[in-house]
């Protein structure tokens, strides 16, 4: 058995082509262990960063390389619908390319490198920006970002990862289940169907999707919490996204402010957000 499993190992290209492997160290370590790796004769080639089904991960764990490159697609994808059809055609076939072509480039995986820091939260904010002013044309120059996102019924991206990262928890619970979990019985902070806070003791560990979700889950609404809690069929799962998706249009028309950094995002890192979620 194990002379058969050898013979397919060498009939694979990558034994025959070890020059296209690539090795990368995934740690924090301020003094990682460096060892070399041969195939065939040949040493592996060491790298900071590489992709991987279309993300690019970096050997810290971090996505500043991602997201750069990401917004820099979809820049170029929004010049492209630009100089195509320019301001010939109706403000509904824009947004559709602009939904279709550009925003897809934007939540691509994003429940895997959301960014939490307002930098990075920024820069990707900006391509919707100004995507938002070629969609509605000379009308957008009167306007707000917010008021362009309500007149074209847009939800901030932000807003919109938030709901992403929740759907993958619940089209996911199996997984999901084995890295979060409900208390046994609820408290004074703990009401029904929330989930047991994770401690963390680092911010790449606080901005990663599980800490992430723990916090916009328990952000819900009772009724939406249980609602997704007994989501298990297909078709109260996309109930349950549309009632989402209702919310999240209510809390962006009460709450988010543009100039307030702290209403992008019900995950907000900062102290003041931190210290108001415990009490």
């Amino acid at each position: 058995m194990h002379g058969i499993h050898w013979e397919i190992y060498q009939r694979m290209s990558i034994y025959r082509h070890p020059s296209k492997c690539k090795l990368i160290r995934l740690t924090r370590s301020k003094s990682p262990i460096v060892y070399s790796y041969h195939m065939s004769g040949t040493t592996i080639t060491s790298v900071d960063s590489m992709p991987d089904l279309g993300v690019i991960v970096q050997s810290d764990l971090q996505w500043n390389s991602h997201i750069l490159k990401m917004v820099a697609r979809a820049n170029s994808m929004t010049g492209f619908i630009k100089r195509t059809i320019g301001f010939n055609s109706s403000t509904d076939v824009r947004k559709a390319l602009y939904t279709t072509l550009v925003r897809s480039i934007l939540e691509y995986c994003s429940p895997l490198w959301s960014p939490q820091s307002r930098k990075l939260m920024s820069l990707v904010k900006g391509v919707q920006r100004r995507a938002t002013k070629f969609i509605l044309g000379a009308h957008s120059n009167t306007l707000t970002y917010k008021e362009r996102l309500s007149t074209l019924g847009l939800l901030p991206l932000t807003h919109r990862r938030e709901v992403c990262d929740v759907m993958v928890f619940i089209k996911s619970k199996p997984i999901v289940h084995k890295y979060v979990s409900f208390p046994s019985r609820p408290s004074r902070y703990l009401r029904s169907h929330m989930l047991t806070p994770i401690r963390v003791r680092t911010s790449a560990f606080s901005s990663s999707y599980i800490p992430r979700l723990v916090t916009i889950w328990n952000q819900l609404s009772p009724v939406l919490r249980n609602i997704g809690v007994q989501a298990t069929e297909k078709c109260n799962i996309l109930s349950f996204k549309r009632s989402l998706v209702r919310a999240t249009f209510v809390r962006f028309d009460t709450q988010f402010n543009i100039d307030v950094p702290c209403s992008w995002s019900t995950s907000c890192g900062c102290a003041s957000c931190t210290a108001l979620r415990l009490h």
